[in-house]
């Protein structure tokens, strides 16, 4: 067998040269096919990188609309609740501190359903597990 490898033959018993020529004609294929490779994997990137800026300013967004959404709700609340409680402190009035717990606990309620609006939106939805499965053992 090594005397035919050296007589010009592989092992299989064709000619070397005949494998050089089928391996040369493979060879346009081959160089045609890893440009087009080469082009997709560009394509995808270019894709890739934009649709990472539609992500990021998609959580620009959504973190102005949340900063939006804190100030107008909590951020007016608590000082009103605050000035409400202060007054609340210096008044000697039963009937004036009791409506003014009133309307102190209303302003609590308001600011916890706030809080709870804005949590459920921080979160996502696949995430949440529903209240069945969380005490399933």
């Amino acid at each position: 067998m090594k005397r035919a490898a050296i007589a010009g033959e592989d092992l299989g018993g064709a000619p070397r040269a005949a494998c050089r020529i089928k391996a040369t004609a493979l060879m346009p294929d081959l160089s045609q096919r890893v440009a087009s490779l080469e082009s997709q994997l560009q394509k995808r990137s270019k894709q890739l990188a934009t649709l990472n800026r539609k992500l990021l300013l998609t959580g620009n967004k959504q973190r102005r609309a949340l900063a939006r959404d804190l100030h107008d709700d909590l951020g007016q609340l608590l000082p009103i609740l605050k000035i409400k409680l202060t007054a609340l402190y210096a008044s000697q009035d039963l009937a004036k501190i009791h409506a003014g717990l009133k309307d102190v606990e209303k302003l609590v309620d308001i600011a916890n359903g706030s809080l709870r609006s804005l949590s459920l939106q921080l979160s996502t939805p696949t995430l949440r597990v529903p209240a069945r499965a969380k005490r399933s053992p």
